[in-house]
């Protein structure tokens, strides 16, 4: 079983302002966990919800870890879903949410983005 947290922190000029960190707790699935890997997504949606960040991250941690194959192909298909759950949040969206993810993958040896 993989361990799964992530946690919101804004920061405006330079001074955090902060949110409460959550934790998810979430199966590997099929693919098999490294020791020390690490999954993590940036997500900088300026004024997206707690609740959509929460969906986009889930969505990229899901396909990662259950996608099968190299970890290059597993990081191309979180990507995917979380580019689908972003597009999906912004279907018929009254204000827009714009801004940037990045999904990397740690270990002891190497990051890859």
């Amino acid at each position: 079983m993989a361990q799964l947290s992530y946690s919101t922190v804004n920061v405006a000029d330079g001074a955090e302002l902060g949110d409460t960190a959550q934790v998810i707790v979430q199966e590997a699935g099929r693919r098999s966990v490294r020791p020390g890997e690490l999954l993590l997504v940036f997500i900088d949606l300026p004024g997206a919800a707690p609740e959509a960040l929460g969906e986009i991250g889930q969505a990229a941690c899901e396909a990662y870890w259950r996608a099968t194959g190299s970890q290059t192909a597993a990081l191309r298909d979180a990507v995917a879903r979380a580019s689908d759950a972003a597009l999906a949040i912004n279907r018929g969206a009254v204000t827009r949410q714009e801004g940037s993810l990045t999904v990397a993958v740690a270990d002891a040896h190497r990051v890859v983005v």
